[in-house]
């Protein structure tokens, strides 16, 4: 807790709260919560798992020309790491994955958090897509559209730098090295390997074929975990029929998997609570849904999807034969 990042992450969290409860009628959103529908969550909640299954698919794809880890050691660590970043602050379930990974499967841990980046980095090329994708559709407020283009310059040119670090890996490497040379009380050797072994887990950067694969699947996973699960949550409430327009609900509930995925880039607290929450509100705001309904979908959106990531993350942990203290201190097996 002495981290500077994990108190501005609380006080972003509480701000962004206060926005979406701000002027909020407690009757009217009790009245919204009480009148969904919730068998819909049982089928949201389904393509929630569906996704996360996917996704363990695909990270193991991003071992190439490695073999992949088996599926069940994937999907277990990436439970695990959900959970981590769900539960703890300063979002170390990426952390935990790569080690769980890297220390359990042969793969090196530095090659194994490499491919955690360049999955994070398709994540936001295929949010940044869809935003391509429906900006004839929709107007976006300036702040947005503005944070939409900064981001997707930023991972565009974090692309390009895994791009060129695997293509001229040896003179990377003699560059860290002359770096890190610099650095005082610092074994350039050791950290120049570190970087290496970064380096090895970004084969796939220079691999067309299987590049456009996970590609692929990274907008299929946020298309089916992303926007159809917002979907069904909308229909829980009633929302495509009463305030949206049936033929837009697919559009609505793709823009508000937008918003929240790119409020989740800011710092937050675990769990991204608030600026979810605010996020999800502005996004269904922007096509007429009354303010209340939208703050209703907020919580019951944001509990499905994190209470089902912790409840499989628990299973897995103990599966694992972890406690909620190892989390953050993974250990390598010998």
């Amino acid at each position: 807790m002495r981290n500077p990042r994990v108190w501005i992450g609380l006080a972003v969290s509480v701000v962004c709260l206060y926005f979406a409860f701000r002027d909020f009628n407690p009757a009217d959103l009790t009245a919204a919560l009480v009148q969904a529908r919730y068998i819909w969550l049982i089928p949201a909640m389904l393509v929630i798992a569906v996704s996360q299954v996917v996704r363990a698919y695909r990270w193991g794809q991003l071992f190439y020309p490695d073999p992949a880890p088996p599926l069940g050691r994937l999907f277990s660590a990436l439970s695990v790491g959900y959970l981590t970043s769900t539960v703890f602050p300063a979002r170390l379930g990426d952390v935990v994955r790569a080690v769980l990974i890297g220390g359990r499967e042969g793969q090196r841990i530095a090659q194994s958090f490499s491919t955690v980046i360049v999955e994070r980095a398709l994540d936001v090329l295929s949010i940044i897509v869809m935003l391509v994708v429906m900006l004839p559709f929709v107007s976006l407020p300036p702040l947005l559209a503005q944070s939409a283009i900064t981001i997707g310059i930023l991972f565009v040119a974090l692309f390009g730098a895994l791009w060129l670090a695997e293509w001229q890996r040896e003179r990377a490497l003699t560059l860290v090295h002359w770096v890190f040379r610099r650095v005082p009380r610092l074994d350039p050797d050791r950290w120049t390997q570190r970087v290496g072994g970064l380096i090895d887990g970004l084969k796939i950067m220079r691999a067309p074929l299987p590049l456009a694969r996970v590609t692929l699947l990274s907008l299929a996973i946020w298309a089916l975990g992303g926007a159809f699960f917002m979907y069904l949550v909308m229909r829980a409430f009633g929302l495509q029929n009463e305030v949206v327009p049936p033929g837009s609900a697919l559009l609505v509930a793709a823009f508000a998997q937008v918003v929240v995925a790119l409020a989740a880039t800011a710092p937050s607290s675990p769990g991204y609570v608030g600026v979810y929450h605010v996020a999800a509100v502005t996004a269904l705001e922007a096509f007429g849904v009354p303010h209340a309904d939208a703050l209703a979908f907020a919580l019951v959106s944001h509990a499905a999807n994190f209470g089902l990531i912790i409840v499989i993350g628990v299973i897995f942990l103990w599966r694992e034969g972890l406690s909620f203290g190892q989390l953050t201190h993974p250990q390598v097996e010998k």
